[in-house]
């Protein structure tokens, strides 16, 4: 019923379109003296061309109507699945459609490429900022990484070594034999500090 409603409310010209020809046919019978009988008939087949056209347009509206709404819970909604601008004003906002939709993927775009950004920043962050700060708390205050890197300290029995953070490696693959050589100091230390890790 409700759309029934919508529909006769965005077609008002339809009812006042049958007023009118009712007007002009009991204007038409009032001049001319008209039998009642013939001017029915013809207000009647009008009636019911008008009627029929109403219907016709009514079908074709909620079966648009039940299309748009089928597709408008997607997600991934794609202007191509939309059906064919039947006016202007339809054509008009088809337009309006694309350029939204292209703001919103240049706006998601723009998301992508700070996101990435700040992971990256993230990223280097823990390798400049974290790793160093650890190794200077726990090897010795002014330790510097890249200097640094893979020579022993030993504090209160235990012996400390610091390498590339990972994400190092990934930003800068020339690190890498570096640190590899560092972990076979590590694997060196640990079989000379308790060879039977090994046996």
């Amino acid at each position: 019923m409700r759309i029934l409603w919508d529909y006769i409310k965005g077609k008002g010209w339809l009812p006042a379109l049958l007023g009118l020809c009712t007007g002009i046919f009991a204007l038409v019978l009032s001049l001319y003296d008209l039998q009642a009988e013939a001017a029915g008939y013809a207000g009647l087949l009008c009636l019911i061309v008008l009627s029929v056209c109403a219907v016709w347009d009514f079908v074709q509206w909620r079966r648009r109507l039940v299309y748009l709404e089928s597709i408008a819970g997607q997600a991934a909604l794609l202007l191509h699945m939309l059906p064919e601008p039947r006016n202007m004003e339809e054509r008009i906002y088809r337009e309006l459609l694309s350029e939204l939709n292209e703001e919103r993927r240049s706006a998601v775009s723009a998301l992508d490429a700070r996101l990435r950004e700040s992971v990256d920043y993230y990223t280097m962050w823990v390798h400049q900022i974290k790793t160093p700060i650890a190794a200077m708390r726990l090897i010795k205050p002014d330790y510097k990484i890249t200097r640094e890197h893979g020579q022993w300290s030993e504090k209160d029995g235990a012996f400390y070594t610091a390498i590339y953070h990972p994400a190092a490696l990934l930003r800068d693959p020339t690190k890498k034999p570096d640190t590899f050589a560092d972990l076979r100091a590590i694997r060196a230390k640990i079989r000379e500090v308790c060879p039977e890790a090994y046996h």
